[in-house]
């Protein structure tokens, strides 16, 4: 049964245009983005080079992740706009399993596009930039670079865990994307502001913590030392999202 729902979700997916582009659309700007740093690059200094991976990578971070988000907000949403939703549910009144397929797929296509993303761009970057440059530019075997190959994916199906956690709670698109981007990029910045209690609870908020897991720093300001606490909490708050969002599907009219 969950194959046939997966394979039903797939068909849905690949049969939407907006699939199609967006996905285009990310590759258009990491590819724009590393040609303007790779292009630009000065010689490598003292066998140092330019280009740096987390340099490289910050587009898809800063641009790719959000489309991502969005994407994945609206294979939950997308019905609803429609009124379709009820088609859905009839064919599989077991809405979990929905809800799960949803979030496999999506979340694993999310993982790829990440991950064949950084190949993509590390290829890229090495392949236009200067001879010295790119003699002193060794993703592969760089350790940071290796890190990146593996967090950056998992950030990703993270990331639509979270962003399909927002649509199945609003089950409308406009009002899961906006709020979806205002908290990914500047909810928590201004939470941290807050008098007496902002910089005491920004360290417990999802969208930090994973940035601080990205970004393998530990602040003097919490009580651990692994980044992978940071990676924890984040995805604590998404299951936890999740849940609540999957048992109002289950118990809200269809």
């Amino acid at each position: 049964m969950f194959i046939n729902t997966l394979h039903a979700e797939w068909t849905k997916l690949r049969t939407t245009k907006a699939f199609w582009w967006t996905t285009g659309l990310i590759f258009v700007i990491i590819t724009l983005s590393t040609l303007i740093m790779s292009l630009n690059a000065q010689e490598a200094v003292l066998g140092v080079s330019p280009l740096q991976a987390s340099t490289l990578g910050a587009a898809i971070i800063f641009l790719g992740v959000p489309i991502m988000m969005i994407q994945g907000i609206m294979v939950v949403t997308t019905e609803y706009s429609h009124k379709t939703q009820t088609i859905t549910y009839l064919a599989n009144p077991h809405r979990w399993s929905v809800a799960v397929a949803k979030l496999v797929l999506y979340g694993a296509i999310a993982a790829l596009i990440a991950f064949f993303g950084l190949v993509y761009i590390f290829v890229l970057a090495d392949s236009t930039t200067n001879a010295s440059a790119a003699e002193a530019f060794r993703p592969f075997s760089d350790d940071n670079a290796k890190r990146m190959l593996w967090t950056y994916p998992l950030e990703a199906f993270g990331i639509v865990l979270f962003g399909q956690a927002l649509g199945l709670l609003l089950r409308q698109t406009s009002g899961a994307v906006a709020l979806a981007l205002i908290w990914y990029l500047a909810l928590e910045n201004a939470i941290m502001f807050l008098p007496r209690v902002g910089e005491k609870i920004v360290d417990y908020l999802p969208i930090t913590a994973l940035n601080r897991w990205l970004n393998n720093s530990v602040p003097d300001t919490v009580p651990w030392d692994s980044p992978g606490i940071s990676a924890l909490i984040f995805f604590v708050w998404a299951i936890v999202l999740w849940i609540i969002g999957v048992i109002l599907l289950e118990k809200r009219d269809a």
